[in-house]
């Protein structure tokens, strides 16, 4: 159960909740819970089923990738404030097992509803529908753009890309990221990352230091 202030709050994120009757809010606010994540915190692990709740972010940030039985991972697209999980979203609606592992990136404030809240109310609301049409072409244009930049633009050209797209979330010109952790963004592997980005230090675009990269000149 949720209360009042955490309810409000949530409507303030999520513009659908506006639109529902009296009766689904509270079924609502009776069956959430709110929670505050950690950085680091697994919220969803690619051997478990991700069908029984739906997340919805009220803060912070979830990076939401894919695994190899190798290790290497490949980052698939994040969840931000008033966002949801398109892959939590089709587990529920279609029952369908996704392999994905949701991964909190910084401290995260979460509201999570049971499933069959979604598939017998919410899913009947044209607000909600519309909600959810939109977050999930977003993200699946996000997906689509990662796998064109991996097709077609050079290791440099992604890692320039990235850099300056974290530049401007994180409002720093100085990000903490191993080179491991970059080829995971730009769906590489560590050795190529790490000569990228020798290669960009050099033309004096930016300085790497252990763990952390400071952009000089993009």
């Amino acid at each position: 159960m949720i209360n009042l202030k955490i309810f409000n709050k949530l409507k303030n994120t999520f513009h659908f909740l506006d639109y529902l009757n009296e009766r689904d809010k509270n079924i609502i606010i009776e069956n959430a819970n709110y929670y505050n994540f950690q950085k680091g915190h697994i919220l969803m692990n690619a051997e478990e089923k991700f069908c029984d709740i739906f997340y919805m972010v009220l803060d912070g940030s979830i990076k939401v990738s894919k695994i190899s039985e190798e290790g290497r991972e490949v980052v698939l697209y994040r969840i931000g404030k008033g966002e949801i999980c398109i892959v939590n979203v089709s587990c529920i609606l279609s029952e369908t097992v996704f392999s994905a592992t949701a991964t909190v990136e910084c401290d995260s404030e979460i509201v999570a509803i049971p499933s069959y809240i979604v598939s017998n109310y919410l899913i009947q609301n044209p607000q909600f529908q519309k909600f959810l049409c939109s977050n999930i072409l977003l993200k699946m244009e996000e997906i689509v753009m990662k796998f064109e930049d991996v097709t077609f633009k050079s290791v440099n050209e992604r890692v320039l890309d990235f850099l300056k797209a974290e530049m401007i979330r994180q409002n720093s010109n100085v990000l903490n990221i191993t080179h491991e952790e970059l080829a995971y963004e730009i769906g590489s592997v560590r050795e190529v990352a790490s000569r990228s980005l020798k290669s960009l230090e050099k033309q004096g675009l930016l300085q790497i230091d252990r763990g952390k990269i400071t952009i000089i000149n993009l």
